[in-house]
Parts: C-alpha cells; sequence; structure tokens
C-alpha cells in the first residue's frame, strides 16, 4: 500500500463530508436561536469594536457571558447577517480539529511499524461523531445539540490539545507542550468548562512526562535536556493558562454577575429540569453525543493502556478525564445533557489513540480490518446521507445525527409576517409570550431575534417563557398578561385536550407546560384573544385584558399548581382590608392624574415601603381601567440615597382592566430592584406611558411629596 494513501483517503472522506455539510448550510432557512444566536452577537459586537478603533478587550463586550474564541468559529473573518457560513463551520472545523488530534497524537507512539490505515480509521472515527451532525433540530428526531453551538468546537480544541501534550511530553518538545497550553487556553475562552479542560491537559502532560522517565525523578535529571524541558514547557504553559485566568476573572466574562447568572442557570437545570436517569436514556445520549464507535474504542484503548507499563500513564490520563467529565456532566449540569460530558470522552479518546493504534497491529490482518470496518462504517455512512437528496429518518435515528436544515420554515415566514405587521402599523415594540421551548418556537423566536440584530430598524419584540433559566421555572400571569401576542403548539387531539384539562393535579413543570398548551388550544375571542396565524404554531392576539384575565382566573380554580406556580402568581386582587392587614404596608392617600383632567388617573390607597435593604415595594393600585384605550402604562419606583441619587430602578406595566369584584378592587404590583436597597433614604413612585420606547407622558401627583415637576411621589423615612 502506497504510504500515503490511508491520509489521502482520510482527505476525500473529510472533502466529501464537508461538502455535504455545505450543501445542506446553503439550503438553511432557519436563523440561529438561544446560544447560536449569542455567539453570533459575540461576533457582531466584536467586529463593530474592530471597525470603530481605538483598543478594547474581547472579554468585556456583549454578550460577555459569551467568551471571544467562540468567534474563532462563528465569524472568524469579519461579520455578515449571512448565518449559513457560521453554521458549516460550528460542524466543519469540529471535523477537523478532530481528526487532526488524532494525526499529531499517532506520532507519539512507541517506536512500532505504523498502522497507517488506523490512524486514518480513527480519524474518521473522531471526525463523524454524531453530535457533530445535529443540524436543525425538529419534532422527529431528538438531537443534543443544534448548529451554531459551539460543544463540538470545544470538543476539537480539547482533542487537539490534548494530543499536543501528548506530543510534547513524548518528544520533550518544548515548542508542543507550548502549543497544548495555547489550546487549553483557548478552550477556556470558548467555554468556563475549559478551565477544567485547562488543568486536565497540565494534569496528562504532567503524567505523560513522568511516564516517559519511567516514573524517576533521577532519571528525568540525568536525560539530556530532560529537565530543562520540563522546566521551561511547565513555566511557560503556567504563564500561558495563568494569564488566560487572570484575564478571564479581571473582565466581565467571569464576573461576579456572570459567575452568579451560571449558578442560577445550573440550578433551573438541577432542580427543575432533572431527568430520572435511566438505562435506556444512557444508551440514547451516548448514541446521540459521542457515539457508540468512539465510545467503544475509548473503553477498548483505556483497557490497553492500563494493561501495558509503557502505556499505562496514558490510561491515568485518560482516566482522570473521564472521571471529572463524569462528575461535572452528572453533578454541575444536568443529565441529559451529555454534551457537557463530550470534550472529556475525546480527551480520553486521544490519550488512549496509541494503545489502539499498538494494539491494531498485534491483531491478525483479518481481525484488523473488520475493527477498522466497524470504526469507519458510521463515518462512510454519514458522508453518503449528507449527500443525499432526503436521508431516510430511520437511518439517522440509528446513526443519532439529524441533517434536516429547515424543517420550520413556515414558522420563519410566521415570524416574518409578524414583523411585517408590525411595521406596518408603525409599531417599534412588541411583547410575544411563547408557550415553551420548542422547536417550531426555536425557529420563530431566532427569526425574530436575528432580525433585532441584523436589521437596521427591525422591530424590538420582547419575548417571556415559563423557563427562563434564572428563576424557578412557571408561567407567569403578570407576563402573560401584557404580551401582545402568544405562540403555542395546539394540542389537535380533543380527547388529549380534554384529558389535560380535567387533571386536577398540576405537580411540576412539564405538567404545567402540557395543561397550559391544552388550555391556549381553548382559548377564543371570549377569552380576550384572536387567531393572527397558524402553521405548527398557533399565534394568539391578546386583545381583551379583562376577558383574559377572567380567563386565568377560571383556569387557577380547576387545578392545584405546584410551589413554584403560586409563588410566581401571588393573589392579584385585593380589598383595602386585606391590604393595609400585609406586614409594613399602610394608607397612602395618593391619586397620579393627567394634569387636572380626573378621568384619567390612578389611586394609590395602600403602599408597603421596603424594609431596610430589602429589593420590594409594593403597591396597591385602583382606577387603572381609566387607562384603557390611551396607550402602554407604566409604574415606576425609584430607590434614592440621603443625597436624591438613584441607587434603584424597578417597574412594571399597569394592567388597564376592571376589578371583577367592587370589594376586592385592588391590583397588588410588587416592584423589585435589582440588589439590595440598603443605602435608600427614599423612595420615588410616578406612572409614566411609553410610545416608540419613549416616556410620551407622565401622571401628575397629588396627596404626597413630589419631584420631577410634580410627576415623582416621594417617600422619606416612611409613608405620608
Amino acid at each position: 500500500m502506497p504510504r500515503h494513501l490511508p491520509t489521502f483517503a482520510y482527505i476525500a472522506w473529510l472533502a466529501v463530508a464537508a461538502l455535504g455539510v455545505g450543501l445542506a448550510a446553503a439550503g438553511a432557512v432557519v436563523p440561529p436561536a438561544w446560544d447560536a444566536l449569542s455567539y453570533l452577537a459575540k461576533a457582531q459586537s466584536f467586529w463593530t469594536a474592530v471597525a470603530q478603533g481605538g483598543w478594547f478587550n474581547p472579554l468585556d463586550l456583549e454578550p460577555a457571558v459569551r467568551p471571544p474564541a467562540t468567534i474563532l468559529m462563528s465569524y472568524p473573518l469579519g461579520f455578515s447577517p449571512d448565518f449559513r457560513w457560521f453554521y458549516f463551520r460550528s460542524v466543519v472545523l469540529p471535523m477537523v480539529l478532530l481528526g487532526g488530534a488524532i494525526y499529531v497524537a499517532a506520532s507519539a507512539r512507541d517506536p512500532a511499524p505504523r498502522a497507517r490505515s488506523g490512524v486514518a480509521v480513527l480519524a474518521v472515527a473522531a471526525g463523524s461523531m454524531p453530535m457533530l451532525f445535529q443540524f436543525q433540530p425538529n419534532a422527529e428526531i431528538e438531537s443534543q445539540v443544534s448548529w451554531g453551538m459551539v460543544d463540538g468546537f470545544l470538543a476539537g480544541l480539547a482533542a487537539l490539545a490534548t494530543a499536543c501534550a501528548l506530543r510534547g511530553a513524548r518528544e520533550r518538545s518544548v515548542a508542543w507542550s507550548v502549543a497544548a497550553a495555547l489550546v487549553a487556553a483557548l478552550c477556556f475562552m470558548t467555554k468556563p468548562v475549559g478551565g477544567l479542560i485547562m488543568a486536565l491537559v497540565g494534569l496528562s502532560w504532567l503524567v505523560l512526562v513522568a511516564q516517559a522517565h519511567d516514573w524517576r525523578w533521577a532519571r528525568l535529571r540525568a536525560a539530556p535536556g530532560g529537565l530543562a524541558h520540563v522546566l521551561a514547557s511547565a513555566t511557560l504553559a503556567a504563564a500561558i493558562m495563568g494569564g488566560a485566568f487572570v484575564a478571564a476573572i479581571r473582565s466581565d466574562y467571569l464576573s461576579l454577575e456572570n459567575l452568579a447568572f451560571a449558578d442560577r442557570v445550573f440550578a433551573v437545570l438541577q432542580n427543575d429540569i432533572l431527568t430520572p436517569v435511566s438505562p435506556a436514556l444512557m444508551a440514547h445520549l451516548i448514541g446521540v453525543g459521542p457515539g457508540y464507535v468512539m465510545s467503544g474504542l475509548t473503553v477498548l484503548g483505556l483497557i490497553a493502556a492500563l494493561a501495558g507499563a509503557a502505556s499505562r500513564g496514558h490510561g491515568w490520563a485518560a482516566a482522570a478525564c473521564l472521571g471529572v467529565g463524569i462528575w461535572f456532566w452528572f453533578f454541575q449540569t444536568e443529565a441529559a445533557e451529555i454534551r457537557y460530558f463530550v470534550p472529556f470522552v475525546v480527551m480520553a479518546f486521544v490519550l488512549v489513540a496509541p494503545s489502539l493504534l499498538t494494539g491494531l497491529e498485534r491483531l491478525d490482518a483479518r481481525a484488523a480490518a473488520g475493527v477498522m470496518a466497524v470504526a469507519m462504517a458510521p463515518g462512510a455512512i454519514v458522508a453518503v446521507l449528507l449527500l443525499a437528496p432526503s436521508a431516510p429518518v430511520a437511518w439517522q435515528r440509528a446513526l443519532g445525527i439529524n441533517l434536516d436544515a429547515n424543517m420550520y420554515a413556515p414558522e420563519v415566514a410566521q415570524a416574518r409576517g409578524l414583523l411585517a405587521e408590525l411595521k406596518t402599523a408603525n409599531r417599534s415594540q412588541a411583547v410575544v409570550y411563547l408557550h415553551i421551548m420548542s422547536q417550531p418556537t426555536r425557529a420563530f423566536q431566532g427569526t425574530i431575534d436575528h432580525a433585532r440584530l441584523v436589521e437596521p430598524g427591525a422591530p424590538q419584540v420582547t419575548m417571556f417563557l415559563p423557563i427562563d433559566w434564572q428563576r424557578p421555572s412557571a408561567y407567569r400571569f403578570d407576563e402573560l398578561i401584557v404580551a401582545d401576542f402568544i405562540a403555542f403548539e395546539p394540542v389537535a387531539d380533543a380527547a388529549r385536550r380534554e384529558a389535560l384539562l380535567a387533571r386536577r393535579a398540576v405537580a411540576n413543570i412539564y405538567d404545567q407546560v402540557a395543561v397550559l398548551q391544552a388550555w391556549f388550544t381553548t382559548l377564543g375571542p371570549d377569552d380576550g384573544v384572536s387567531v393572527v396565524s397558524q402553521t405548527h404554531l398557533t399565534l394568539l392576539r391578546l386583545e381583551n385584558p379583562a376577558k383574559f384575565d377572567a380567563a386565568w382566573a377560571r383556569l387557577e380554580q380547576a387545578h392545584d399548581w405546584p410551589a413554584a406556580f403560586v409563588a410566581a402568581n401571588p393573589r392579584r386582587w385585593w380589598s383595602r382590608a386585606d391590604a393595609t392587614a400585609e406586614p409594613g404596608a399602610a394608607d397612602a392617600a395618593l391619586t397620579f392624574a393627567r394634569g387636572l383632567d380626573p378621568v384619567v388617573a390612578v389611586t394609590v390607597p395602600v403602599i408597603a415601603l421596603p424594609a431596610p435593604g430589602a429589593p420590594t415595594i409594593s403597591v396597591w393600585l385602583a382606577g387603572a381601567e381609566a387607562l384603557a384605550g390611551t396607550g402602554s402604562w407604566y409604574i415606576f419606583a425609584h430607590a434614592l440615597d440621603a443625597q436624591g441619587a438613584l441607587v434603584g430602578n424597578a417597574q412594571r406595566r399597569v394592567l388597564a382592566v376592571p376589578a371583577p369584584d367592587p370589594d376586592q378592587n385592588l391590583r397588588r404590583y410588587d416592584l423589585t430592584f435589582s440588589g439590595t436597597t440598603a443605602g435608600a433614604a427614599a423612595y420615588g413612585l410616578g406612572v409614566f406611558r411609553l410610545d416608540g420606547g419613549q416616556i410620551a407622558e407622565m401622571l401628575m401627583v397629588t396627596g404626597a411629596a413630589s419631584d420631577m415637576e410634580g410627576r415623582r411621589a416621594v417617600f422619606k423615612a416612611g409613608l405620608p
């Protein structure tokens, strides 16, 4: 066999697969959403800052939770509204990095005849990992990720960093060791979990250096240049990795705010989205994550590495990677998200690759051919399916891949239609409540959010969902009632819909999703809504808040809700006696009116100022129905220090709906400041109208001391 034929065969496979990915990406119509959109936004911020000139810290650019190395995958040569090349790179770059890592690692084997075919096969096995070939998510094939996300890119970087460390330790090369540190630092600048990858790359390098010198200090000192190599490599690597860490913690990337944000995300994952672990779930996740081939080869390689004295360090390092990855996967994230574990699997795979190649050489020709055929079969099939006009769904499920590019084109058109309607109506802002994070809503939301980022003058549409990763997951009426539109997937089966609505106990967020999905399906004009458009999604327009309020009240009474729902939907209508009985509440003879016009007026009969350091001020309003038909009104609260400077701000939309009961005619609004108000010496309160995102009008204050030309009521140490 010609010496380079296996390598040429691997390159040919890579080219064919890349061509297939390119064809799929070229036909994509669904814009990036959620995580993928945030990487696009980071690249846009970076290239905008470059165009403006001057020095800037890319770690501080918004969104700061996304570090700048993601730009190497998303938009490395400049920003463009076209997301198709972004999709292409998010798949092909990881393929190249993973295959390249195998070739780098293969040269670090013990002297032996090269299994050149084996290297090419392992490179195909790494580059055809199922998680890489999950394009546009859809309801027919369950995926772990989507194109545009950086999990595959991070896995490729982790594999390459590990391979460089392996090469540097084996060849006593400062250059390769420094390359390992640089690529590991890029991992940290791609995702925060890259910090663990950096540490494991460093640990693996130390273990492999020790193995190269038979675990003896004396041999290291006696080896020509051995100690100098270790000291130089360790010093430079520590400087690179340490510099990356210091830069991160001194920037917005790893600020206390972002770390707290991440903690809340993982808390929601573990408390609300927890998936019961089962053998069937684990088998499925392996199939759609690293894949059975890579997982099986990693286990075999680990056994082979630990069995040989000369390769035991590889096995220990690989075991450390797998152990840390399992800990992070199960105890820091959520069992259903195997994508968090995949970078650690590929690190272990690279570490045991030399042992796999050694074992392959020891097999007889027939057995070796069989092993290589099994290892490369998924990659070969994937390449064929990528070029097929329509890949069979059964084959995609079997391989753990999803090659669909635009199943939700109707939802894209639906979202574009909504934006066009808003533009025609000269509306610059709107609110949409999305029933849940599903694949149709992903396409719908991605289209609107992408337009907001890349199309100047596009309407600014705010999205609310029951799961926002920052609060306990629940549907919140106060967010539903201020929405202009509601988007949901209808429950078409009448029997299932009725069964869901007849369910008394609603135990968790999954039950909430099911019951609310059925409830939304039944809504009509008598409930204050009308249908705007329908695809997989139904888009409702909220037209009569009073009718919707009454419908929601009936829904609440029909079910027993979980604690998170009850906390998220406190009592809305109060009597004056009940309100003044609340802790800290007192009478407040306060009125906000449009100048001397008593027709448009809101009264504040009761108010509860925060206790020292507490973040929430509670206000009970009456008469807000007088604002109906005059625009979008908000009540605001300001926390002021002793000098009158603003130290806290909060606002809520005022609901212009009549009270359902004349004896329960006060509506409560809790206005929560960001952080605490420990430095507050006074509080300000006012009511204003928004028009086109700007304050168009503020009501005048009577019944309290005021400032801002009589438009902000001011309360000093206590209530008036």
